[in-house]
């Protein structure tokens, strides 16, 4: 617990403008749908086009956010350097959503916190990729947690101290405060 606690505080207390993008549940789920969304892109796939519309029925499928949130949400985060646009390659007329590196950096971060108190716990092999940052673990990582996005809310859903917090400003890091 307490290195879960210390790598979420690191990444998060005193960090003003960060958080105002990312904390509540409805902009930490756009954040992270969209490094999903995009480890799964493959570009002769139309069906994993990372999209603003698809982003949005991903969202709204799982009552999160509105789909009019959401659009201001990924405008918000392509305005403070999180989100890169750029147009299908195979249809010029469709706009596909990136991370861009400093997005990435944040889910590294996010990854660290995530799995070092299991290398705290398991030391014996131990979790060196996520710990070291290897972008092709964070790729693999990303494409398994978009296929658990339904999962996990289920998950915030059925705990109900959680599921009051979770969507308030601030929400996350008053929990890690209590905890």
């Amino acid at each position: 617990r307490a290195a879960y606690m210390q790598e979420i505080l690191g990444m998060h207390e005193n960090r003003t403008s960060l958080n105002r993008v990312l904390m509540d549940e409805g902009r930490a789920f756009v954040f992270f749908t969209v490094i999903t969304m995009n480890a799964c892109y493959r570009p002769e796939e139309r069906s994993t086009w990372p999209t603003v519309q698809r982003l949005k029925d991903l969202i709204e499928e799982n009552g999160i956010s509105s789909g009019r949130r959401v659009h201001d949400i990924v405008q918000r985060l392509g305005e403070t350097g999180y989100i890169h646009f750029f147009s299908a390659p195979t249809d010029k007329r469709v706009t596909l959503l990136e991370p861009t590196e400093k997005m990435l950096a944040h889910d590294q971060k996010a990854l660290i916190a995530y799995y070092r108190p299991l290398d705290v716990m398991f030391p014996d092999p131990g979790y060196p990729e996520p710990l070291q940052r290897d972008l092709a673990f964070q790729r693999v990582a990303r494409q398994i947690g978009f296929s658990l996005i339904k999962y996990s809310y289920e998950f915030i859903r059925a705990n109900a101290p959680v599921a009051h917090f979770l969507p308030r400003e601030a929400g996350f890091m008053i929990l890690t405060k209590l905890m």
